[in-house]
């Protein structure tokens, strides 16, 4: 891994509900909150120069159904939620989100789906992780597993080993 960091998130849509971060670097650091304030604050401290939300970050280009990338992963197989099924409140929330980076950390931010990153990177558990040369030791939760897989993405991005598919899924591993 390089000097930099990189971030993942998994947002909710109902404020009570817990929100996931995970943060790539020298270390592997999650956190579960459900305060947005705080999101704000920890992202902030990490200082990720890319954050891979595990949601859409816009409102949907496409009223229904997938949009041209995202059809070639069904036609593959992958299973995922269409951007337009997504709900209203969590992309508030993002949007909130990114509007409050922007003016702060600015990390550049992309829309990842933690599930395809696992998928296309053979990654379905705890040793799978490890031998992809994460510990595990602080993923206490099965949000802040998705939150690891989002950063890895935004890792593989950084690194310009993705496809955009409508959103950023990373290129498979020889």
């Amino acid at each position: 891994m390089s000097d930099d960091v990189y971030g993942g998130i998994v947002l909710s849509g109902n404020p009570e509900t817990p929100c996931a971060l995970a943060f790539l670097g020298d270390e592997v650091t999650t956190y579960t909150t459900t305060d947005d304030e705080e999101i704000v604050e920890i992202i902030e401290e990490h200082g990720p120069r890319f954050l891979a939300f595990a949601n859409p970050i816009q409102g949907p280009d496409v009223d229904d159904g997938f949009r041209d990338g995202e059809e070639e992963l069904v036609d593959e197989g992958y299973s995922f939620r269409p951007q337009a099924m997504h709900d209203a409140d969590k992309l508030e929330r993002t949007v909130f989100l990114r509007n409050t980076l922007k003016r702060t950390v600015m990390p550049e931010m992309i829309e990842c789906r933690p599930k395809i990153t696992a998928d296309i990177l053979d990654i379905q558990g705890d040793d799978d992780l490890e031998d992809f040369g994460i510990p595990v030791e602080s993923i206490a939760s099965m949000r802040e597993f998705e939150a690891v897989l989002a950063a890895i993405t935004a890792q593989f991005y950084a690194e310009d080993q993705y496809e955009d598919q409508g959103f950023i899924v990373p290129k498979e591993l020889d």
